[in-house]
C-alpha cells in the first residue's frame, strides 16, 4: 500500500501529495524502532491526510510488535490519527484497509485540539507513548502544552514534528530547542538508535521526491513529562 502511494507521488504532476515518504520515512522509522510501547500506551499522529504514515505506525506499533512477546493489548488500537478534513479521514481509513491494518491503526475525524482530550479520556494520562505532529506548525506549541496540560506522555515519550522548516514552526522551534543539548544532523547518519533523556535533535532533509527542497523535522524526548 505504501508503494502504491509513493508511486502517485512519483508522477510529476502529482508532486501536490506531500507525504512523510524517502528520508522522513527513515526518521520516523528510526524514532519508532527505538521505542517499544506498554499494552497501555498509544502512538498518535497529529494530521492524518491520506493514511501513508498511519498505515507505517500500525504496522511498526501494531502488527509488527504483535509479533513480539508482549503483552495482549486486547481490542485496543496501537496507534490513533486525528485529521479535521472528512474526505481525508475516509480515504486514509481506506488505505489502512487495504493494508489490512484496521486493528492495529485508527483515524478519528476532527480538529486536534477537539481530540486531544479524548486521548487521555480512552487511554488515561500518560496514555502517549509517541507523537508524530504534521498538520499544522503554528499549533505545534499549543497542542504540545495541550498534551502537557492533561498530563497525556508516558514515560519516555518521543515526540516527532515534520515541516518545522517548511511550511515552518517557529514558535515550537524556539520554545522547545533553544537549549544547549539540542543539536542539528542530517539523514541517514544522524538518525541516533536512541534519544538522550531530555534532549532535542533537529534533522535537515529533503522532501520525498523533491531533492532541491529542504526541509527539517524536530524529534523531542518528552520524558520529563510524565512526572509533571
Amino acid at each position: 500500500m505504501l508503494g502504491s502511494i509513493e508511486g502517485f507521488v512519483g508522477d510529476e504532476h502529482q508532486r501536490w501529495l506531500k507525504i512523510a515518504g524517502g528520508p522522513k520515512a527513515e526518521v520516523l522509522d528510526a524514532t519508532a524502532r527505538t521505542l517499544t510501547l506498554s499494552p497501555s500506551s498509544i502512538a498518535v499522529e497529529m494530521g492524518c491526510f491520506v493514511g501513508y504514515t498511519a498505515i507505517r505506525l500500525g504496522w511498526r506499533f501494531g502488527y509488527k510488535a504483535k509479533a513480539a512477546p508482549t503483552p495482549d493489548r486486547g481490542h485496543k488500537p496501537s496507534s490513533v490519527s486525528a485529521e479535521f478534513d472528512a474526505i481525508h479521514v475516509c480515504i486514509a481509513r481506506h488505505h489502512i484497509d487495504m493494508a489490512r491494518l484496521s486493528e492495529h491503526a485508527e483515524v478519528w475525524p476532527g480538529h486536534v485540539p477537539w481530540i486531544t482530550p479524548r486521548f487521555v479520556e480512552l487511554f488515561g494520562e500518560l496514555g502517549v507513548g509517541f507523537t508524530f505532529m504534521d498538520h499544522k506548525g503554528t499549533r505545534f506549541h499549543l497542542d504540545l502544552a495541550d498534551c502537557r496540560a492533561l498530563r497525556a506522555f508516558a514515560a519516555g515519550a518521543h515526540l516527532l514534528c515534520d515541516n518545522v522548516l517548511k511550511p515552518g514552526a517557529p514558535e515550537y522551534l524556539w520554545a522547545h530547542h533553544r537549549s544547549s543539548r539540542t543539536r542539528s544532523t542530517s539523514v541517514p547518519s544522524g538518525c541516533p538508535a536512541a534519544l538522550p533523556l531530555g534532549s532535542a535533535v533537529v534533522w535537515m532533509l529533503h522532501e520525498f521526491m523533491e531533492p532541491e527542497a529542504e526541509d527539517w523535522m524536530s524529534l523531542l524526548d518528552c520524558t520529563g513529562d510524565a512526572s509533571r
